[in-house]
């Protein structure tokens, strides 16, 4: 009797044995996947208003302006371009009288520095504002200007359209 439950003891051992090394474990993996695009958004801080004067004026009207904000992504390059509702390139515009009947205009030029000096314009590598995102509003100040000699018009309020376009 003692040698069957010494064979049963065996061959259980035996059998959970090859249980045990039949149950063997496998491993598998996978990655986690995303692309991020580039991205950029604009905001304005609203109208170049370059206030008023008078028709005879002898001195040029220069006011600094509106302020752009340029988020773009971490290391994305991009460039502000103006370009006034004329289709200019080079930063120059004409305002258009708002009164009915109206037919003067007055031109006025867009500058990126309060000294007039770098005009800004809508071509790229020439007279755009080039920087590179990273990833927080980036602030910049738009100056306009007009020259007195524009000034001799019609009394009534000048407007005209700049578009900002951003290129990334």
């Amino acid at each position: 009797m003692l040698f069957k439950k010494t064979l049963l003891a065996s061959a259980l051992l035996a059998l959970g044995g090859v249980a045990v090394s039949a149950s063997a474990a496998t491993t598998a993996t996978f990655q986690v996947k995303l692309t991020v695009n580039k991205a950029c958004s604009i905001t304005t801080s609203g109208d170049l208003n370059l206030g008023t004067a008078n028709a005879d004026s002898t001195t040029d009207v220069t006011q600094n302006a509106s302020n752009i904000n340029v988020k773009c992504s971490k290391t994305t390059a991009y460039k502000i371009g103006l370009k006034p509702s004329s289709n200019s390139t080079d930063g120059t515009g004409t305002m258009a009288g708002q009164a009915t009947g109206n037919s003067d205009t007055v031109a006025y030029a867009l500058y990126q520095d309060a000294g007039n000096s770098v005009a800004w314009g809508n071509t790229a590598g020439t007279n755009t504002q080039d920087s590179t995102g990273n990833g927080n509003s980036q602030n910049y100040t738009v100056y306009g200007k007009v020259l007195a000699a524009n000034l001799n018009v019609t009394p009534d309020s000048y407007a005209d359209t700049v578009s900002v376009n951003v290129t990334y």
